[in-house]
């Protein structure tokens, strides 16, 4: 090999080297191109690299670049390495990328049929007059009002807007209430009071 192409050889190895080794490489590398003897660019290298711990990766690079050399001689059979690992490598990710798009397909799926599905099993929303006639069949009645007034409390069933008209027509208001629990409040002291009315009424009928 040529040393201008020997050089480019030993600059591109120096990419794949950790640093210490790849800067060895490179002046290496340098060195031969300018003298052109392999001799005068080895001792350029060891008057540059004459620490202790530069000496040790110096070292270390010799034995690399042998194994390098070594590789060399088993170069058709280590192409067909990388040749096989490259193929596998490839078909894997080709695999990865249909689960991917299986995956991407599922979850449109997913989002086009769970509105579908929400929607159906919600259950409609009353208006505010139908919820006080249900309210005023049922404000005398001890056992059936509790049912009526969990519905109310429940913001999915009956919206904070809807239970506010609720409260205010029930009761003859026209309070501007902020949040539900005013609102359910006075339902159920309109239940008690009705409730107490009631039994006075009673106990007066039988003083009669």
């Amino acid at each position: 090999m040529e040393t201008r192409n020997l050089a480019a050889y030993l600059r591109t190895l120096s990419t794949h080297l950790r640093p210490d080794a790849a800067k060895i490489v490179t002046v290496y590398a340098d060195a031969l191109e300018a003298s052109g003897a392999k001799d005068l660019a080895a001792g350029t290298v060891w008057s540059q690299f004459s620490k202790k711990s530069q000496r040790v990766a110096l070292a270390r690079t010799v034995e690399l670049l042998n194994l390098v050399a070594k590789l060399g001689e088993a170069r058709v059979e280590i192409s067909d390495v990388a040749t096989s690992l490259a193929q596998t490598t490839a078909m894997a990710q080709a695999k990865g990328k249909e689960k991917e798009k299986e995956k991407e397909k599922e979850k449109e799926k997913e989002k086009v049929t769970r509105p579908r599905g929400a929607a159906k099993s919600r259950p409609p929303v009353k208006s505010a007059n139908e919820l006080v006639a249900e309210l005023r069949a049922v404000q005398g009645d001890r056992d059936r009002f509790p049912h009526i007034h969990t519905q109310l409390a429940d913001s999915k069933t009956v919206p904070t807007a809807i239970l506010h008209q609720v409260a205010n027509i029930f009761l003859g208001n026209n309070q501007k209430y902020a949040g539900r629990k005013n609102a359910l409040d006075d339902i159920l002291r309109r239940h008690h009071d009705v409730l107490r009315i009631a039994s006075q009424d009673r106990m007066l009928d039988r003083l009669e």
